[in-house]
Order: C-alpha cells, then structure tokens, then sequence
C-alpha cells in the first residue's frame, strides 16, 4: 500500500504574512497509521505529530498531513527546502516537474 506523507511549511516574517510550501514523501507500507501515532523521518530531530489521515482502500493508498513545519526567516525557506530534498522530500514544484 503506499502512503502518502505531507508536510505543509509555513514562513511568518515582517514582509509576509505566511507563505505555504507543501512538500511530500511516498512509502510503501503494510500497516494503517492512526492519529496517536507520531511520524519520524530524519529530516527533523524530533516526531512529528499526524493531523490527518485519509484511508482509500479501493485505490489502495493512504494520506496523511503532518504537523507544519514552521519558519521565521525569509531566506531561510529556500534552505529548508534543499535540506528536505536532500532527505528524499519533494516541493510541489518538484512534483509537478514531473509530471
């Protein structure tokens, strides 16, 4: 079954308000997860927190949103990105080039 993971990004700093970058991973997995569960992944030093789960049988896969990621800097989003990419995540824009 796959699953898929996303984690929103949020950016708060005087110029904006809040910029939203999603980024996402896929596994393949033999197990529900449930919202007690935490998530780790080695791109943060700690869990992170599942928000929502979404459960399709008939196409065989699963969605789940985590807990933000939350910025306070401008030029730190770009950064951030690169170093989830580097842990296999992937920004909408990523994804969409693609396809």
């Amino acid at each position: 079954m796959k699953l898929i993971v996303d984690v929103p990004i949020e950016l708060h700093d005087e110029r904006w308000n809040t910029a939203l970058e999603i980024v996402r991973k896929e596994f393949d997995v033999s197990l529900l997860p449930t919202k007690d569960m935490v998530f780790e992944d080695g791109a943060w030093h700690y869990p992170k927190e599942i928000l929502h789960i979404t459960y399709n049988p008939s196409e065989d896969f699963i969605f789940v949103i985590l807990a933000s990621d939350v910025l306070d800097e401008s030029n730190s989003l770009d950064i951030h990105l690169s170093m989830l990419s580097d842990h296999g995540w992937k920004s909408f824009k990523e994804r969409r080039e693609e396809t």
